[in-house]
């Protein structure tokens, strides 16, 4: 049975970045969990591997649930929680489906042949419908991502598969695998140039950063951060002034920019002068700001184009700590593991999940698209990694990451 489990994590895997085809993943995922569950019921089979994130992810899934019941319209923030749950869900699966190293490499290639293979596909569309490599107006019709949905989607899809797709280049053994996930790097180069979001460049930019300076000396680490971000600094004091307006782009040139600036503020005097929005927050779900605040104006967002701060309000500071806890805890344990096995596999995992959620967090100050199948994405991402860890046994060295209970004997009936 455990062949159909990792089959069926292969397919998942490669189909959640193709929009089209998302319901028909959640139907599948669906189906693998009953099934699942009924074959630990039968063979009385009840093994749980405990992870550390079971917490982070309970306590914030049992949150949003709670803050439903205070919210502009409940039964909204009900059904985005419903739709949550599956979402999450995907991680306690993998953990627990998973058992070898050679699934979570197959499942991370078929993850990788599907990105792949959406990245090729939205270039060459792109080019069909008369795009230009240096078309840099930020148009809508000037950026790869149409068959994603938009930009932003397909642009948090590279940010978050990027660094795996050179996991795979660096870390697999087999020289075919390597040439295909070369090909596959490739096709996603490509469509990272030609998403044309800069918040997409950001957030890979921050990954490049990020991974120079762990290939540094640790005493050379803290000195050439501060040198980075005094450059940056020193850039965007100089040359703020000189970026062009681009009334109709959707990122972060300064005409969008000050709208977001405007929304976020509304958002934080709201959250900071009604105790109970700062406590329970106006309820879980994307369209909920524009819910609650209908009637801002031309110079206001009607969402808050920022993934914390959006959690801040529609959960409260109490869920915007539980949702921070989760990427805090993915950043510790990984660089843990860095640290103790830095050339084995495990360690290069855990490298690039480290660079993952790096890139998603910057990705997501300048928009919320931690929503539908990005969510699917990550936690099975993290759900490998986890496995990976408990494969490779790291113990109290790497923080006590995984402990897996004893199985529950199976009594002969007979």
């Amino acid at each position: 049975m455990g062949s159909i489990y990792v089959y069926g994590l292969m397919f998942l895997g490669s189909t959640f970045f193709f929009v089209r085809l998302n319901h028909v993943a959640e139907y599948v995922f669906v189906g693998l969990v009953v099934i699942w569950v009924a074959e630990r019921l039968y063979s009385r089979h009840c093994c749980w591997h405990s992870t550390f994130l079971d917490w982070p992810l309970f306590l914030f899934l049992v949150w949003i649930f709670l803050s439903s019941f205070f919210a502009i319209d409940p039964d909204y923030s009900f059904n985005e929680w419903r739709k949550a749950l599956p979402r999450f869900l995907i991680f306690w699966f993998a953990v627990n489906a998973i058992t070898t190293e050679s699934q979570v490499r197959s499942v991370l290639f078929a993850s990788s042949l599907g990105l792949g293979t959406m990245s090729l596909i939205e270039v060459a569309f792109y080019f069909w419908n008369g795009g230009h490599v240096l078309d840099l107006s930020l148009r809508a019709v000037s950026r790869a991502g149409a068959l994603t949905g938009s930009s932003q989607w397909l642009g948090t899809f590279l940010v978050i598969g990027l660094p795996l797709v050179f996991l795979g280049i660096c870390a697999e053994s087999t020289r075919t695998r390597r040439v295909v996930y070369f090909a596959i790097g490739t096709a996603i180069l490509g469509a990272v140039f030609l998403v044309h979001t800069r918040a997409t460049w950001l957030a890979i930019s921050t990954e490049l950063m990020v991974f120079g300076l762990l290939t540094l000396k640790p005493s050379w680490r803290f000195r050439s951060f501060i040198v980075m971000v005094s450059l940056v600094g020193v850039l965007l004091f100089f040359g703020i002034d000189k970026l062009s307006t681009v009334n109709d782009s959707q990122v972060t040139s300064p005409a969008t920019l000050q709208l977001r600036l405007n929304t976020w503020w509304f958002a934080i005097t709201r959250i900071v002068e009604e105790p109970v929005i700062g406590f329970t927050g106006i309820g879980y779900g994307k369209h909920s700001f524009n819910m609650a605040y209908p009637n801002l104006g031309p110079g206001f967002h009607t969402h808050i184009h920022n993934m914390f701060l959006a959690r801040a309000i529609q959960l409260g500071i109490p869920g915007l700590l539980l949702f921070v806890w989760i990427f805090w805890m993915v950043v510790v344990k990984s660089f843990r593991a860095i640290q103790f096995s830095p050339h084995l596999y495990v360690g290069k995992i855990a490298l690039a999940m480290l660079l993952a959620t790096t890139g998603l967090m910057v990705r997501n100050l300048l928009d919320d698209m931690f929503i539908g199948s990005v969510v699917y994405v990550y936690c099975l991402f993290l759900g490998l990694l986890c496995v990976t860890l408990r494969l490779h046994g790291i113990g109290s060295e790497g923080g006590n990451i995984s402990i897996t209970p004893n199985p529950i004997p199976v009594v002969d009936g007979r």
